[in-house]
């Protein structure tokens, strides 16, 4: 973490004539995999719970690889320091999200034997369910932009399916505890 992160914590944000009840956001990081999430929250006061309804879509493509994920989240927060327009919360969230990858049927240059070899198609599916607890801060301007940062850890239940083609579907499933980091930012109304 940078040092002058530390000093925007420090920069005094003038009152808001009243704290703002709605927030539109979009999670920063997951852009950079070309994936759209967009969230809507409603609270029910400055100190009271508040939720988040998120959802997003996307696809990438590297080579020969096709790649789209879905998602829909449900996100339930109480500030402790502060109030929900700035200071820090702690909170609970689940969390789906569906997976498939795509290659397509072709040849590749085999190295080893100094051949062509036929590549078959692939089509990759996984589901995975999160559940997780986290903190974070918001930090919320007067004009109503609004940056919200969360950490925290989830427990992810993962299933997976294989297909070539060729052999027969191979299902597996795992579950394992995973860190959460988000970072939002968004319109506060």
């Amino acid at each position: 973490m940078r040092w002058w992160t530390f000093l925007l914590m420090l920069v005094p944000v003038p009152a808001l004539a009243a704290e703002p009840a709605r927030l539109v956001g979009i999670q920063l990081p997951r852009l950079v995999n070309a994936i759209v999430d967009v969230g809507y929250w409603h609270d029910w006061g400055p100190a009271s719970t508040g939720v988040l309804v998120a959802g997003g879509s996307g696809s990438t493509t590297s080579s020969d690889v096709e790649s789209r994920v879905i998602g829909l989240g449900l996100q339930g927060l109480r500030p402790v320091w502060g109030t929900t327009a700035r200071g820090l919360h702690v909170g609970g969230e689940v969390r789906w999200e569906r997976l498939t990858s795509e290659r397509a049927a072709g040849t590749t240059f085999d190295n080893l034997t100094m051949q062509q070899v036929d590549v078959p198609a692939e089509r990759h599916v996984s589901q995975a369910y999160h559940a997780g607890a986290f903190v974070g801060g918001r930090w919320t301007l007067a004009a109503g932009l609004t940056l919200q940062a969360q950490v925290g850890v989830r427990h992810v239940w993962t299933s997976n399916a294989l297909n070539t083609g060729t052999s027969p579907t191979v299902n597996s499933s795992e579950q394992s505890w995973r860190s959460m980091a988000a970072l939002t930012g968004g319109w506060a109304f």
